[in-house]
């Protein structure tokens, strides 16, 4: 599996990479995507919980050399840590077309969804570029 499902601080890591990863040079494609979920934001900092019947919007990047983006990735959302903000989960991801495709994806960690999965922290859209500061 070679595909990343982003929807939050990463989503313009196609575009422009703003984390130190030579994004662009590893990618082969983007394709416009959603997962069922609800799509939470702290601070501006956006986080994902699987389930439920919302969707969440983002974009499956696919990439050469999956591990080194993995890797990297893994360090920014702090994924290796002792109880993360955020883990490395797989997701089955809506395409435009009606298909699906597993990606690996990131979502809010156990602390993250105990203390701000909550209503008032909810983006009702499922788009992170929806959400106003808090």
């Amino acid at each position: 599996m070679d595909n990343i499902f982003v929807y939050g601080m990463l989503l313009f890591e196609d575009e422009e990479p703003a984390h130190g990863i030579e994004t662009k040079r590893y990618l082969k494609s983007v394709r416009p995507a959603w997962v069922e979920g609800n799509l939470y934001v702290v601070e501006g900092f956006p986080f994902l919980v699987l389930g439920g019947e919302n969707r969440v919007k983002g974009k499956i990047l696919e990439f050469n050399e999956i591990g080194y983006i993995l890797d990297k990735y893994d360090v920014i959302e702090g994924a290796n840590q002792p109880n993360p903000f955020f883990e490395r989960v797989i997701v089955k991801a809506h395409l435009e077309d009606d298909t699906t495709d597993k990606a690996y994806c990131y979502v809010g960690g156990k602390s993250l969804r105990e203390c701000f999965a909550k209503e008032k922290y909810l983006i009702e859209s499922g788009d992170w570029l929806d959400a106003s500061p808090d």
